[in-house]
C-alpha cells in the first residue's frame, strides 16, 4: 500500500483487511520506498496513488511492471482525467480506482486483478475510448519559455542569459515546471511537453557558414 498520506493508508488498510482472504504485508510514503518494499516483501498486489514525493505512482508502475512483472498494481487516486488514466494504463498498471471508490469496488478489484484480470471503473472507460487529447499543464509564460529553450538544447546559464533572468530566477522557473509536468529531469520535461504538444513550434533554420 503506497500513498505519502498516513491516514489515508491507515483507513484503506483497515478497509482491505475487512476481507477474509487479504493482509496488508507492507506500506510506504514515497515513489522510492515503494520500489525498496516491494522488492523486499514481493507482495501480490500494490494499491499505489499517483502524487507522491520524489517519484510519481506511474513511474514507480513502469519500473516494477520491469523488475517484478508478477507484482500487479492498482492505482487509487483522486485523478479521473483521461491524462492519468491513460498514463496509468500505459505504465502496466492493471487496475485504475478513484480514492472515492467504495469498499466493495476496491476489494472486487483486489480479487480481479489478482485473478489475471484487469479493471478499470465504468466511469472512466469513457476515458480510455475518447480520441487523446494533448494535456495542457498551466505554465506562465516565463515557463513555457524554459521550456522551449530546454528543448533547444540550452543550459541553465544560457536560458539565464537568452531571457535576461538570474540563476534563481531560472532555477525557480525550473522547479515549477518539474512539479506542474510532474517530471524530475530536463528530458522527461522535454519529453512530456513534446506530448502536450507545448514544443509545436517549427524551429528557425540553423545557419551553416
Amino acid at each position: 500500500m503506497v500513498d505519502d498520506h498516513e491516514l489515508v493508508r491507515r483507513g484503506t488498510r483497515a478497509l482491505v483487511e475487512m476481507a477474509d482472504d487479504m493482509i496488508v504485508v507492507g506500506e510506504a510514503a514515497t515513489g522510492d520506498g515503494a520500489l525498496a518494499i516491494a522488492q523486499e516483501l514481493e507482495p501480490d498486489i500494490i494499491l499505489m496513488d499517483i502524487h507522491m514525493p520524489n517519484k510519481s505512482g506511474i513511474e514507480v508502475t513502469k519500473e516494477l511492471t520491469v523488475l517484478m512483472p508478477q507484482c500487479k498494481v492498482i492505482l487509487l487516486t483522486v485523478y479521473d482525467d483521461d491524462h492519468h488514466v491513460r498514463e496509468g494504463i500505459r505504465a502496466g498498471a492493471k487496475g485504475y480506482l478513484i480514492k472515492c471508490a467504495t469498499k466493495e469496488e476496491i476489494i472486487n478489484s483486489i480479487r480481479t486483478v489478482n485473478a489475471g484480470g484487469s479493471l478499470v471503473p465504468a466511469s472512466l472507460v469513457g476515458k480510455l475510448a475518447e480520441p487523446q487529447r494533448s494535456y495542457l499543464p498551466d505554465l506562465s509564460g516565463g515557463e513555457r519559455e524554459v521550456l522551449r529553450l530546454l528543448a533547444d538544447g540550452s543550459s541553465t546559464k544560457e536560458i539565464g542569459e537568452h531571457l535576461v533572468l538570474s540563476l534563481n530566477t531560472v532555477n525557480f522557473h525550473l522547479r515549477n515546471l518539474y512539479q506542474k509536468l510532474e517530471v524530475r529531469s530536463r528530458t522527461q520535461a522535454i519529453k512530456v511537453g513534446q506530448q502536450a504538444g507545448l514544443l509545436n513550434v517549427a524551429k528557425h533554420p540553423v545557419g551553416m557558414g
